[in-house]
């Protein structure tokens, strides 16, 4: 095989691979999503401080974050709606890759979580996730005196 051939054999295989890595990161990006809402979102932990890019998905009874790389159609974290408790927003200190500049961080609480967990999004984001967060399924507490 001539060196031109097997260049154009090799480049022909990196172009395919890039993009069966598109196409695959797109699919699961759909199966994640599934119906629900899901946001672009990172967390930072204080076993891990760098902020990791993910995306946040908005269940029916749990709230999920599912990293942007890797195979897992499961979330890496979750959180159960009805215990959910966010703190105020503050603004970034450092910028984070995939974010808006306006984005905020805000911390989670959920009985049982590990303390410490924060989520960096964007402001309209963030809106949609404290009014998910505050209303509830009809039927839940319906019984509080």
């Amino acid at each position: 095989m001539s060196p031109i051939v097997a260049t154009e054999v090799a480049v022909g295989a990196v172009i395919l691979l890039a993009v069966l890595v598109v196409a695959f990161v797109f699919v699961r990006r759909r199966a994640i999503q599934s119906g629900h809402i899901l946001v672009l979102c990172a967390v930072r932990t204080p076993a891990r401080p760098r902020w990791r890019l993910g995306y946040l998905r908005f269940g029916k009874s749990t709230l999920g974050w599912f990293s942007v790389a890797g195979p897992s159609l499961r979330p890496v974290r979750e959180w159960p709606r009805s215990v959910v408790e966010l703190s105020a927003p503050q603004p970034l200190e450092e910028p984070v890759p995939g974010l808006a500049d306006t984005a905020v961080r805000v911390a989670v609480d959920a009985p049982g979580a590990p303390a410490g967990i924060e989520l960096a999004l964007s402001l309209n984001a963030y809106t949609a996730l404290r009014s998910w967060t505050e209303s509830q399924p009809p039927g839940r507490n319906i019984y509080v005196a």
